[in-house]
């Protein structure tokens, strides 16, 4: 995996708090992925989800006891990526942004036309150099 390299500033990154102890025996308890799925809370998927976003972009090294969770939940994976020189969206029209996978889109420029929309129903990471509504 590639990130940002871990001695960076890593001040804009909100890394999650430690395991709390009945996670890491949950964790040492499963026998399988499926069963770990179906016995995690939610407080625990969201931190796995902020510690594998910490781990690409702040410094992998404080959220080191999350990476065999978000090994075996996260990866493989798959990311659509989506690149171009411009987008446009007529006048009146909705552009949907939606999956079951990540989505990451690099345009140089979007153009929305009068009273069009941008929807995006998925996790996505949108980017352009410019932006214009029109």
């Amino acid at each position: 995996m590639v990130g940002v390299p871990d001695d960076q500033d890593d001040g804009h990154i909100n890394y999650p708090s430690p395991l709390a102890d009945h996670h890491r025996q949950l964790m040492a308890s499963v026998g399988s992925k499926a069963e770990l799925l179906g016995r995690m809370d939610e407080d625990l998927h969201n931190k796995m989800r902020q510690a594998a976003y910490a781990y690409v972009m702040g410094d992998s090294r404080k959220v080191q006891e999350y990476e065999p969770l978000i090994n075996s939940l996260m990866f493989p994976g798959r990311i659509a990526v989506f690149t171009g020189e411009d987008l446009d969206i007529p006048a009146g029209e909705t552009y949907t942004i939606k999956g079951e996978d990540p989505v990451v889109m690099n345009f140089e420029e979007i153009t929305e036309g009068q009273n069009a929309e941008i929807m995006i129903t998925t996790n996505c990471s949108l980017h352009t150099q410019y932006f214009t509504q029109q």
